[in-house]
C-alpha cells in the first residue's frame, strides 16, 4: 500500500531530501499553471521504487528556493 507523504514548510522538505537524493530510481510528475517554458510549478510528485512513499511538495506554499537556486537540491 502506499503511504503519502506532504510537504508544505521548508522543515517537511528537508526530511524528505535523504529518501529522494538516496533512490537508484526516482519518477517525477509536475503540475503548475501553464506548464512548459514560461509555466509556474505548483505541485511536485515524488516516487520511488525503494520505498512505497509518494512525496508531495506544495511549491506553491513552500516556495520556489530549491527549483530556482543553481545549486538547488531539487533542481
Amino acid at each position: 500500500m502506499m503511504k503519502i507523504a506532504e510537504a508544505q514548510d521548508k522543515a517537511t522538505l528537508k526530511k524528505f531530501r535523504p529518501y529522494i537524493e538516496n533512490a537508484k530510481v526516482i519518477l517525477v510528475d509536475l503540475e503548475g499553471d501553464q506548464l512548459g517554458p514560461n509555466g509556474t510549478i505548483t505541485y511536485i510528485q515524488i516516487n520511488t521504487f525503494d520505498t512505497a512513499m509518494c512525496f508531495l511538495i506544495d511549491i506553491k506554499l513552500i516556495g520556489d528556493d530549491e527549483l530556482r537556486k543553481p545549486d538547488g537540491w531539487l533542481r
